[in-house]
């Protein structure tokens, strides 16, 4: 079933085929089909990953790469539209007492990988989280 705009009013009970192509619709915004426009706010890439690179959870990441202490490649399935179409957010916990900075494509960035790093709280040193995993969201145009 292909994409296919639909509209509805308020309190229209929908039948089961139009609940298919709503879903249709959905999934062909989120994973953006051709021909049918971005959805904004929805990430395009996301990852769950230890501080080893170990992928346990990821879409559109085709795999992380462990480059030293508190830095990582992540590599996309399908590459973003150019180096400067998407931005990334990152969330991780420091050790106890202390937080981390997160930067998203500091060393590279590139339409198909971004680099992640995590700064210790005196932004001298790169560290790896204490909490033993980061999520990395990326949103924008591919």
């Amino acid at each position: 079933m292909a994409y296919s705009f639909q509209t509805f009013t308020a309190g229209h009970v929908l039948t089961a085929a139009q609940m298919n192509q709503a879903e249709v619709n959905v999934r062909d915004h989120v994973h953006g089909a051709a021909g049918v426009g971005s959805a904004p706010g929805i990430a395009k890439a996301y990852a769950l990953f230890t501080p080893a690179g170990v992928v346990t959870k990821a879409s559109n990441v085709s795999s992380v790469t462990d480059v030293g202490a508190g830095s990582w490649t992540v590599n996309f399935t399908t590459a973003f539209a150019s180096s400067t179409s998407y931005n990334g957010v990152c969330a991780c916990d420091g050790a106890a007492g202390t937080n981390l900075a997160a930067i998203i494509g500091g060393i590279t960035r590139t339409a198909s990988a971004s680099s992640v790093q995590t700064i210790n709280s005196g932004n001298t040193a790169n560290v790896d989280p204490a909490s033993g995993y980061l999520n990395v969201a990326y949103f924008g145009d591919q």
